[in-house]
This record gives structure tokens, C-alpha cells and sequence, in this order.
């Protein structure tokens, strides 16, 4: 009856453990169950973040393409009826009241100047600047003196001397008959009206927007930071290690600007050489994940 009674017992215990084995091993898949949903939530979270990002970084991109796109028409435009009709007083009086005309065209021209091949201003549609301004020693002349083409250039963001106000320059150079070099034509294009843009687009409090030159320079960036303005980013991942390969994507990293880690999503031009970048804070994207 003892021994009886012992294996009732031994059964009870090894069933016992059993059943403890039993509930450790579904505890444990419920929590790995758990984990995996969480996870997997976390994930859907950040792709839908990156779509979110690669979409706006299209949008951006398809929208300075066609200001640089009609800017460059304008440009044409101009360069050959200097080319043709000269630039003396009566000839630039007319091409004045033309290119005021067309400018209402483009609500983010600040103006349109002309510059003669010793950099001496000739016309301007900005009425503050002065008649003895000189640009020898700006970018867009040096490049223009000492490259012989017709294609437009894009120049590093710059305060116009007309109004003080920040600009990117669109120039194109005019020449004689010869193809000797007479001057430039530049468009100064306000900054203010692509941050204006960028401003309405929801990135969440930790976003930034950004148009870089395909090189990392920065040429506008919001929020606006003065001290950005030029800034060279050609060190970070996005231009040293995704662009080399590849015109869009997404990557994150810790900002050296203000150590917010962030999602980028970035896009570059087929047609210029432009990068939108546009950027949300990472823990600020998995708020929501995390309540949940």
C-alpha cells in the first residue's frame, strides 16, 4: 500500500511539473508573441515614416525642378535678345519692361540683373541696388568668366545686395558674335519662398527640410538658421555613402546640428544638381507606437 501510495505521489509531482512546464513554455510564447507584435507594430511605424518622408522628398524635388526648370526659360530667354539685339539704352529700356512683365510669372523672384564683362551692373529689376554695384566677386561671375558654356548656374546661397534678404542665384552668361565673354544675366531667387513651402509640411517638431546642392552644400534648410546657410554636409551618409549609388532613399542618423537622432528620406534631381532632404525625429515618430 506504501509503495502504492509513493508512485501516486511521484505521478503527482512529475504531473505537477508538467503542467508548470506547461504554463512556463505558453507564458513564454505569449511573450514572445507580444515582443514580435510590438516589434512588428514598431516596424509598420518607421516604414510608414519613410514613405511618408520619400513622398514629401518628391514633392520638394518636383517643385525647385520647376522653378530652376522655368527660371532657366526666363534665362534664355534674355540672353538671346542681348545677343541679338545688343544692350544699349533703348534695347535694355525694352528688355527691362519685358522682363518685369514675365517676372510676375514667378512669385519667387526677388530680381533679374544684368552685369557687363567687368561685373558693372547694366539693368536690374531691383530698384535699390546701385547703379555702381559690382559682382566681380561673386561666384556665379567667376564661374561664368571662366567657363565657356550656355547652361545655367546654380549658385551657394547668398544676401542680395539690393534688399539684404537671402537668394539663390540662377545665372546664365551672354557673348558676341565670337563667343567671346560679355556678361551675365542673373536670377536672385528668394529663399524665404521655399522655406514659406517647406513650413506647411507636417514633419513633427523634430523635422527638418532640406535642398542641398548634390555635393552637400546646403542651400536652404528649415527651420531657418542663419548660421546654416552654406553649410557643407558632404560628410554625413546621405551624400558620402546612399548618393553614390542610388537618386532616393532613406537612412537615420544623429544630426550634426543638433543631435537629434532622425529618419531621413532623401530624393535627388535628374535634371540639376539638387538633393530634397526631408528628415523626422525619430523618437517623436514612435510616440504613438509606444502608447500603444
Amino acid at each position: 500500500m506504501q509503495s502504492k501510495n509513493n508512485q501516486e505521489g511521484i505521478g503527482m509531482k512529475r504531473d505537477s511539473l508538467l503542467v508548470r512546464l506547461l504554463l512556463l513554455i505558453f507564458c513564454c510564447s505569449l511573450a514572445s508573441l507580444t515582443v514580435w507584435k510590438a516589434f512588428g507594430s514598431r516596424d509598420r511605424a518607421l516604414a510608414e515614416v519613410s514613405i511618408h518622408g520619400l513622398n514629401l522628398a518628391q514633392a520638394i524635388s518636383t517643385y525647385s525642378d520647376s522653378i530652376v526648370k522655368q527660371g532657366s526659360q526666363l534665362l534664355i530667354g534674355i540672353v538671346e535678345r542681348l545677343e541679338a539685339e545688343g544692350y544699349g539704352p533703348v534695347e535694355l529700356g525694352r528688355l527691362h519692361a519685358l522682363v518685369e512683365h514675365q517676372a510676375k510669372l514667378m512669385p519667387q523672384l526677388s530680381s533679374v540683373s544684368i552685369y557687363d564683362r567687368e561685373g558693372g551692373l547694366l539693368m536690374s529689376t531691383a530698384n535699390q541696388i546701385s547703379s555702381l554695384t559690382n559682382v566681380r566677386d561673386r561666384s556665379y561671375f567667376s564661374h561664368h568668366l571662366g567657363v565657356d558654356s550656355q547652361d545655367a548656374f546654380i549658385g551657394p546661397p547668398i544676401r542680395s545686395r539690393a534688399n539684404d534678404e537671402w537668394v539663390i542665384t540662377l545665372s546664365r552668361r551672354f557673348n558676341d558674335e565670337s563667343g567671346r565673354f560679355l556678361g551675365v544675366v542673373v536670377l536672385s531667387l528668394r529663399i524665404e519662398n521655399f522655406l514659406s513651402l517647406f513650413g506647411q509640411l507636417d514633419v513633427g517638431q523634430d523635422g527638418a527640410i532640406g535642398l542641398t546642392f548634390a555635393d552637400g552644400r546646403l542651400l536652404a534648410r528649415y527651420p531657418f538658421r542663419e548660421q546654416d546657410m552654406g553649410r557643407d554636409f558632404s560628410n554625413s551618409p546621405i551624400y558620402k555613402k546612399y548618393l553614390v549609388d542610388r537618386l532616393s532613399g532613406t537612412t537615420s542618423y544623429v544630426s550634426s546640428l543638433d543631435g537629434v537622432e532622425r529618419i531621413y528620406a532623401f530624393r535627388k534631381s535628374e535634371n540639376f544638381p539638387l538633393v530634397a532632404t526631408v528628415a523626422m525625429g525619430k523618437d517623436e515618430a514612435l510616440s504613438a507606437w509606444r502608447v500603444e
